[in-house]
């Protein structure tokens, strides 16, 4: 059994990098893998070792790259802008949530007029979405034309 010189670990394996730490494994070494263990003691419970080695990048590995977010629906907001736009909810699922918070705080406070006025914005912002006028959102991503 090999033990990684850099992290002490057991490797059950022919292993050119350590699994764990992603050191490079030196060849058949007796006396590294020896050192290696009296270094670290007993690898079962890795007593010399730090308790959280970070994994290293080595030459052959990918890189990371996050998963893309999806898109935002305009049509979606359109409707939601249509049906509930008085109380600001397509401006809350596009991400603007200044201007959801405005449009509900217009409709709870302002009486009849507030309602009016925030189911003529609402009704302006459909349309604008269904235009294609307003084609992104809070944070500046693209919205999708569709559902």
């Amino acid at each position: 059994m090999k033990f990684c010189t850099k992290c002490g670990k057991a490797m059950e394996g022919n292993y050119a990098v350590c699994p764990y730490c992603g050191a490079a494994v030196e060849g058949d070494d007796a006396a590294a893998n020896q050192n290696a263990q009296a270094a670290y003691g007993n690898p079962g419970y890795n007593q010399g070792a730090p308790a959280y080695a970070a994994p290293q990048a080595s030459a052959n590995a990918p890189e990371y790259t996050p998963a893309p977010k999806p898109q935002k629906s305009a049509y979606v907001a359109a409707f939601l802008a249509l049906f509930f736009g008085v109380y600001g909810l397509h401006d809350f699922y596009l991400d603007r949530k200044n201007k959801g918070l405005v449009k509900l705080l217009v409709t709870l406070l302002g009486c009849g007029i507030g309602i009016f006025v925030s189911m003529v914005l609402s009704i302006i912002d459909a349309i604008k979405l269904f235009k294609g006028e307003i084609n992104t959102d809070g944070n500046g991503d693209l919205i999708k034309m569709g559902w």
